[in-house]
């Protein structure tokens, strides 16, 4: 893919990409559907793994937080599933 994989923050700054690994394959289009409709910008990296970016947040710290938001969000309606933020 030629697609950028950081999208644009504030004064025009690239947001922080974060890498997202998640436990059950089967719902990684799920999960990148539901950031999707979150205003992230996501990408399938492989079959467990998305790149992650939110692109309105001001600050990294807070963009952090806001993808720990959703992360948690998604999984209270996926109890079987796991996502965490992978170290950068």
């Amino acid at each position: 893919r030629n697609e950028p994989l950081l999208a644009s923050g504030h004064q025009g700054r690239p947001s922080a990409a974060v890498l997202v690994k998640l436990s059950n394959p089967a719902l990684v289009d799920d999960l990148v559907e539901f950031l999707s409709r979150s205003g992230c910008v996501v990408e399938a990296q492989d079959e467990t793994t998305v790149l992650v970016s939110i692109p309105r947040s001001l600050r990294d710290d807070a963009a952090q937080l806001e993808l720990d938001l959703y992360l948690r969000v998604w999984e209270a309606t996926h109890p079987q599933a796991r996502a965490s933020r992978l170290a950068s």
